[in-house]
């Protein structure tokens, strides 16, 4: 027979993880994938397919700070070339279907096209142009994180295009593109094709409200829906 309990205590119930204990977790699994992207430079295969798994990792490492360091991260890809690094920014997020931040990122003629369509789509007349004196530009700075510093492709291997749903023309070929990540928990969605000096190429869709990514072994077509919210299938 059980001792009766002391008066007064009563026994003790299990508890859940706490939100400190949650983040912690979190930050060990976000330091996990970005070591796991280092590590893949170290098995072998060839160049492309280790390169584009690690890019899909410092997708998910930048993704998993965003909401950790509840603020704005952006992965800047410089298109035509093996380079692409993450920024960062404080600033409030004004929308997330947001292009103004990303014209600078353009060459002069995308730009000049890009004007050209928000002109033609734009509800206010010249003369009332931002009627309510917003200024949606953000500013970023560089990260400079040791997981993620050295992040350019092999030689021989670039980005090659990326696609957009907020450049719906086509996908940007040349200059530089990016996708946003959000604290509460979405990304932008992009297709980014990755290629050699072999002509082998790979592809990587991320979803946005899901956090999921999907690697193709070869070039595909931004899928049907391409920027829309998709379901999550479990």
């Amino acid at each position: 027979m059980n001792a009766p309990l002391a008066s007064g205590r009563k026994p003790l119930a299990p508890q859940g993880m706490t939100v400190v204990e949650l983040m912690v977790v979190m930050f060990i699994m976000a330091m996990i994938t970005g070591l796991g992207a280092y590590a893949m430079g170290m098995i072998g295969g060839s160049d492309i397919r280790n390169d584009t798994v690690r890019m899909n990792s410092v997708i998910k490492y930048t993704y998993s700070n965003a909401s950790i360091n509840n603020t704005r991260y952006r992965l800047v890809f410089e298109v035509g070339t093996g380079n692409y690094y993450t920024e960062v920014t404080d600033e409030p997020v004004v929308a997330i279907d947001d292009t103004v931040e990303d014209q600078e990122l353009l060459t002069e003629e995308a730009r000049e096209l890009a004007a050209q369509r928000e002109k033609e789509t734009d509800l206010f007349d010249d003369e009332e142009s931002n009627p309510f004196g917003i200024n949606r530009k953000v500013s970023f700075q560089r990260v400079n994180d040791v997981v993620i510093k050295k992040t350019g492709l092999s030689d021989g291997v670039i980005i090659d295009k990326v696609y957009s749903p907020r450049f719906p023309d086509g996908p940007i070929t040349e200059g530089r593109a990016s996708m946003s990540f959000f604290p509460n928990g979405y990304q932008e969605q992009v297709l980014i094709i990755i290629k050699d000096d072999a002509g082998k190429a790979y592809s990587i869709l991320t979803e946005p409200f899901t956090g999921k990514i999907k690697i193709f072994s070869e070039e595909i077509e931004p899928p049907e829906g391409f920027g829309e919210a998709e379901e999550d299938d479990g």
